[in-house]
């Protein structure tokens, strides 16, 4: 049984109901918030988590944005992540801007794939 459910900020809530058995029946409701993330990579080594930010905010709502940087120089690692709102303005913003340039440089653009454990 899925029950879903359209919530403020036009994000859709998955509640999947789970049963357990302790002196009375109750249910829990587990619920996943659908956004997106996206990978971008070759940016220049100026552009800052701001203007990643401004730049996908042209394309839809975007939850959070940040570059990459080494924790010993402070330096940018040329690549970041960008979280929006909806799957749609993130598939929207994909098509949008990847192989745009950015600062001069042609930039990659797509989902962002699971971390996977080392």
């Amino acid at each position: 049984l899925f029950i879903t459910i359209q919530v403020d900020f036009d994000k859709t809530i998955l509640f999947t109901p789970s049963i357990t058995k302790k002196k009375r029946w109750r249910i829990f409701f587990n619920y996943t918030i659908y956004n997106m993330k996206i990978f971008v990579a070759k940016l220049d080594y100026g552009v800052t988590s701001e203007n990643l930010q401004t730049v996908f905010e042209e394309h839809g709502s975007v939850m959070s944005a940040v570059v990459i940087t080494d924790r010993d120089t402070g330096r940018s690692k040329g690549f970041g992540f960008v979280e929006m709102e909806s799957e749609e303005d993130a598939m929207n913003a994909i098509n949008q801007l990847d192989g745009s340039s950015l600062k001069g440089r042609e930039i990659v653009v797509k989902k962002a794939e699971e971390n996977r454990r080392r």
